[in-house]
């Protein structure tokens, strides 16, 4: 599983804030109106609220912090887009969620720059996108989230966004 190749390049912390269990999955699906990716649920089990790199924030159902909670920041950011999308509709070209091959956002790095997933087919085939934050740059990465991860902080994922942080 990717997540074991997550936690021997980034080893999770001793006691993790805020982790998911298996059986409170079903109600966060719930409320959210859809299921998760496993591998994003296998990700806040084993990590809790917080960063890689004091740089890129993974939204969780669980956190009581509202700017790293996914059900506080789904809401703005989804907000926010379909803003960007009524005045740029030629650069932001996808629904929102819960629109049928809708963005749902996951994450953020601290520049602001934001992770999607692109709500189409089984969950654990959502692709990614990669919207920058000074500009309506966009990138799509058909990864699984913790693929994405993995290749992003070992290095051999490079998106543009944030070339030199990792």
């Amino acid at each position: 599983m990717l997540i074991d190749q997550l936690t021997k390049l980034v080893p999770p912390p001793p006691h993790p804030l805020e982790r998911g269990q298996p059986a409170t999955w079903d109600d966060v699906e719930a409320r959210l109106g859809t299921p998760l990716p496993d591998d994003y649920k296998a990700l806040i089990n084993t990590y809790g609220t917080g960063s890689f790199n004091d740089f890129l924030y993974v939204f969780n159902p669980f956190a009581s912090n509202r700017y790293r909670n996914l059900f506080a920041l789904k809401d703005d950011i989804l907000s926010a887009y379909a803003v960007s999308q009524h005045n740029f509709p030629d650069d932001f070209l996808d629904p929102e969620f819960p629109a049928a091959g809708g963005l749902l956002p996951w994450a953020r790095t601290d520049n602001g720059d934001e992770f999607y997933w692109k709500t189409e087919g089984s969950p654990d085939t959502w692709s990614i996108v990669v919207i920058e934050s000074r500009n309506a740059a966009q990138y799509r990465y058909h990864l699984t989230t913790t693929d994405f991860l993995v290749r992003l902080l070992s290095g051999t994922l490079e998106p543009k966004v944030f070339e030199d942080v990792f």
